[in-house]
């Protein structure tokens, strides 16, 4: 067996096992099954395996073949992504790795049977807190698989599972975009955002929007911003968000050095600023062609890569300082715990006490999302979703499948207490210490908690 030509980012879990995909590789070593694998390098008491576990081969063990996307994971550690080919109309798949107890099983969740709905998904999935699967096909949409300039699709969760096939929510028509080639994000609204490598006025790529209406989303994508090569062009990475809302990323040509840039679009009251601040344009020694996406550390500095350039020209890792990237402001004196019922019907209670500073802007979760992640369980409540109740704040509903209820109270001095209770949520496995993380808008703190583990659902107000 043997793998090459891995293009997705890597996934790294709680235990710190990185998984991802290649685009090519499989059984036969003389090259006669090449259609990509999914692998694990292990993370170990002395570093990481020297060689990665084949979890399973494209087009022999699965449908899809070709991926060029890494993975996404859910609370229950399953893992999800595309093939940009293969299924039966050979226009590509979205499919999960389902976790068991002895590694993971392969599972085709979605096909593009008619290019009229997208075809060739180039990058990966994102993942709703009600479970359902939002990606870009690169081609299709209303003019056909050979003409079309890209869709945005979903694959609802269903009670009984994931449709059998992706549900067209919009299409690029050119001026909005065309060739999506990168994964899509969601902004505090709901309003998924996405990169276009070309399209738009000047037919050089945007960064477009889909946005969430009453009743979904909009039926067309719409450009927030279209690159005339001086504000760069041609972006083929996914977007990064900081915890003002303002979006950061990468095109791959353009800026004063034709290079490509690094850049910042504002979050403003009404939407997102209409044009882009650069931040950096490359020349030939720092860098050129960045088509990868951004990361930021703890201190809001941004890094990423270029395909070229540098001393050899052969592309560089470089970093941003100063990029006015806002970071989540930590919230004092966080302290948690946490009860988890490890028999039928499974559930936890979380708790935390917390202090914010006169400094930081006021909580509200009536307007702010709400995100609480144990382990690898994330629940997010939609801003919006509490209601005043007295002095406290409530919420009551269920989301992916999970009955919620959550109350943040204030305790006087600055200091509030936050309570959620779930059910059904199985997190019985989840091993001591969990990490532990809530995030009220900007605000967020974190503690290593001791799970009190009991056989019945706690209840806990």
């Amino acid at each position: 067996p043997y793998i090459l030509h891995p293009l997705g980012q890597l996934f790294v879990d709680a235990n710190g096992n990185l998984f991802g995909t290649t685009l090519n590789g499989g059984p036969e070593s003389d090259g006669s099954l090449e259609s990509g694998t999914a692998y694990e390098l292990v993370n170990t008491s002395g570093g990481y395996a020297s060689t990665p576990t084949i979890l399973f081969y494209f087009g022999s063990e699965f449908d899809g073949i070709s991926p060029r996307a890494g993975f996404i994971a859910d609370a229950d550690g399953n893992l999800f992504s595309t093939t940009f080919a293969g299924g039966p109309s050979e226009d590509g798949t979205v499919y999960e790795m389902v976790k068991t107890a002895s590694g993971y099983a392969p599972i085709e969740l979605a096909t593009f049977a008619n290019p009229n709905d997208g075809a060739g998904p180039a990058a990966g999935v994102f993942l709703d807190a009600q479970g359902n699967l939002f990606g870009t096909a690169s081609y299709g949409g209303p003019y056909g698989s050979t003409n079309g300039d890209g869709a945005v699709f979903e694959v609802p969760k269903t009670a009984g599972g994931y449709s059998g096939t992706s549900t067209l929510l919009a299409y690029l028509d050119g001026t909005s975009g065309a060739l999506p080639m990168s994964s899509l994000i969601a902004d505090a609204e709901g309003n998924l955002i996405g990169t276009a490598v070309f399209g738009g006025t000047d037919n050089k790529g945007t960064v477009y929007e889909v946005a969430r209406t009453a009743s979904g989303y909009a039926g067309t994508a719409t450009a927030l911003i279209n690159f005339d090569g001086t504000n760069g062009s041609y972006p083929y990475s996914t977007l990064i968000a900081d915890a003002s809302g303002n979006l950061f990323g990468t095109t791959a040509g353009g800026g004063a050095g034709n290079g490509g840039t690094v850049f910042k679009i504002a979050k403003t009251p009404t939407g997102y600023a209409s044009t882009p601040k650069i931040l950096v344009s490359f020349h030939g020694y720092v860098g050129l062609g960045p088509e990868a996406g951004l990361i930021a550390d703890a201190h809001g500095n941004l890094f990423g890569t270029t395909a070229g350039g540098g001393p050899a020209d052969y592309g560089t890792v470089f970093e941003v300082t100063g990029s006015g990237f806002v970071l989540p402001t930590e919230l004092s004196s966080f302290e948690a715990d946490l009860e988890i019922s490890t028999s039928q019907p499974y559930g936890y209670a979380f708790g935390a006490e917390f202090t914010t500073s006169a400094s930081q802007a006021a909580i509200d979760p009536i307007t702010q999302v709400v995100t609480l992640k144990i382990a690898n369980y994330t629940l997010t409540i939609p801003a919006g979703s509490f209601k005043p109740a007295g002095s406290a704040y409530v919420y009551h509903g269920t989301i992916n499948g999970v009955a919620i209820d959550a109350i943040l109270s204030p305790l006087g001095q600055n200091r509030f207490e936050f309570g959620a209770v779930g059910s059904p949520e199985n997190l019985s496995a989840t091993t001591n210490p969990v990490t532990v993380t809530l995030s009220i808008g900007a605000d967020s703190g974190t503690a290593q908690v001791n799970a009190n583990r009991l056989p019945h659902l706690p209840l806990r107000f």
